[in-house]
């Protein structure tokens, strides 16, 4: 694994995050039974509180983003930053409540994801993980 391509697949999952995010406003593939069931679900606790879930979603995307620079840097706290991000992410998903979305979109979530994963088991575990190992300061005598 050559930093290039390590950064590469970083390009790739943004790009499949952000193709994600932007096919979710079209309903393609939705019917409207399901979009008129998920209209009449319950909302979630948080979708009550509109000013606690634009100050969760505004400090998660800020994490996301310094944690793609940190990686992109090959910065250690990137790395665990990234890490930790996507633990958290996975267990707090459940508190938002349902969700539709069409089959192109949940592809490219699947496979952005999927690169994170792939994206962090290389920065941990491949010869692009010595780049991420803090440099050791020369001890003076």
């Amino acid at each position: 694994m050559t930093p290039r391509l390590f950064r590469a697949l970083i390009l790739a999952h943004i790009l499949g995050l952000c193709a994600s995010v932007i096919l979710l406003g079209f309903d393609y593939g939705v019917s409207q039974a399901l979009i008129d069931a998920y209209l009449q679900s319950e909302p979630s606790w948080l979708s009550d509180e509109s000013t606690l879930a634009t100050s969760f979603l505004l400090v998660a995307v800020a994490v996301v983003i310094v944690g793609y620079i940190g990686l992109w840097r090959f910065k250690r706290w990137g790395r665990a930053l990234s890490l930790w991000g996507t633990v958290i992410g996975c267990l707090l998903t459940p508190i938002f409540g349902p969700s539709v979305s069409g089959g192109l979109s949940t592809a490219f979530y699947d496979i952005s994801m999927l690169l994170l994963g792939a994206i962090l088991a290389l920065a941990y575990a491949s010869p692009v993980a010595e780049r991420f190992r803090a440099p050791v300061a020369p001890s003076t005598p």
